[in-house]
């Protein structure tokens, strides 16, 4: 079962990437431990000159697997200078169930528990959170079919729903105790590789409105959940951020007929910006544009759009690949989709720096944020698998 549910998530995580390799944001519309040094151990290694020479080998080779494999272009500092981290270790089951993690809400982790014993190709998932300070669970939602978790505030919690009819965008108010449908996405509305964003009582996300049969085009919608009304935005534009309530979407460029232009829907008054780049994956932190940018899936770098500032990117010959971005006002961090072993890291706003979690061994990580909180675990760990909560000292 726990091989199901991993496999599930990974298929969670496919949908969500923005997009699939090579392909750049403005092209994406379709058409319908301590390392002890060689000389130190070459004087105190017995046996022959094989075994130690095998032996300063396997040292090298610790050395270099402890080594980023990122190319760093920023400063870095360390995860315990500037944050509160928190270890601690998972259950193999929450309240008798098999789970996995979807995400952090406040300082807390949101889980999905898994009824065993079911057909493959429908899943029941009960939402909750999970405590780690006191190893307790709350349940948020019940269980519910084929309904996988998206994004969530203090106070909505946002499904995508799955049925044989129609998927849908749906919505749980936690304070109310009731839930909604958002968006049906049938007949020339389809769902992007997106996912929503929640600023306040508006629910931001963009949709392929099918033209003709050769044509399809984005639109970002907006849902009010204080009168349940969903309204038409912006079109022709996709890609909704938001960071200091200043909601941006990428629209299209008449000139190149490319999706290169980022504006303010909130002031409209503010000088439109021009990406330059091959972007696969965009985000905003801090009121600035960051970016994943690619030379045609050769490197990934996460970079700065607004002063140019490259943060940090691959190597061309080893071939990962970086998505998912995540960014709020304290962080940014990716997903290497490849699913490379790697240091784990974030990039502090504030800071302006990488932050190293070095205190994880090299994995394949995976990060969630939400306001001054983090999270990062290995996601390909078995059971009884580490992780790190981690949060901005003083706040």
């Amino acid at each position: 079962m726990k091989k199901k549910i991993f496999a599930c998530l990974i298929i969670a995580l496919s949908l969500y990437s923005c997009n699939s390799q090579g392909d750049s944001i403005s092209e994406s519309v379709p058409d319908s431990s301590e390392v002890t040094s060689a000389t130190s151990v070459s004087t105190t290694v017995s046996g022959t000159d094989s075994e130690a020479h095998n032996d300063i080998e396997k040292i090298e080779n610790d050395k270099k697997e402890s080594e980023s494999k990122y190319d760093i272009k920023t400063d870095t500092i360390q995860a315990e200078d500037i944050y509160d981290c928190s270890y601690f270790t998972m259950p193999e089951t929450i309240n008798g169930y098999n789970y996995f993690i979807s995400g952090i809400n406040q300082n807390k982790l949101i889980v999905a528990l898994s009824q065993s014993g079911q057909e493959e190709e429908h899943i029941d998932y009960q939402y909750g959170l999970y405590d780690l300070t006191n190893d307790s669970y709350c349940a948020v939602t019940d269980f519910m079919t084929d309904a996988f978790y998206l994004c969530s505030d203090e106070r909505y919690w946002i499904f995508s729903s799955i049925t044989d009819e129609v998927t849908s965008y749906i919505y749980y108010d936690t304070e109310t105790q009731t839930s909604g449908t958002i968006i049906n996405f049938v007949n020339d509305i389809t769902q992007t590789a997106d996912g929503p964003i929640i600023n306040g009582n508006r629910i931001y996300f963009d949709v392929y409105k099918t033209i003709d049969d050769n044509t399809a085009i984005p639109m970002v919608y907006e849902y009010n959940s204080e009168d349940q009304s969903l309204n038409l935005i912006y079109e022709n534009a996709m890609k909704p951020m938001c960071s200091e309530d200043n909601l941006r979407v990428i629209t299209y460029n008449e000139e190149n007929q490319k999706y290169d232009r980022i504006i303010s829907v909130t002031n409209p008054a503010e000088e439109c910006f021009q990406n330059k780049d091959k972007l696969f994956d965009i985000s905003c932190s801090s009121g600035k544009i960051i970016g994943i940018v690619t030379d045609h899936g050769r490197t990934y770098s996460v970079k700065d759009l607004t002063s140019s500032q490259e943060i940090l990117s691959t190597y061309e010959d080893n071939g990962d690949m970086l998505g998912n971005m995540a960014a709020n006002d304290n962080f940014v961090c990716w997903y290497d989709i490849t699913g490379e072993n790697n240091t784990p890291c974030v990039y502090d706003t504030k800071y302006k720096k990488i932050v190293t979690f070095d205190n994880m061994s090299q994995c394949y990580y995976r990060t969630y944020i939400y306001d001054k909180y983090g999270l990062i675990f290995d996601q390909a760990s078995g059971e009884n698998f580490k992780i790190c909560l981690f949060s901005i000292k003083g706040e």
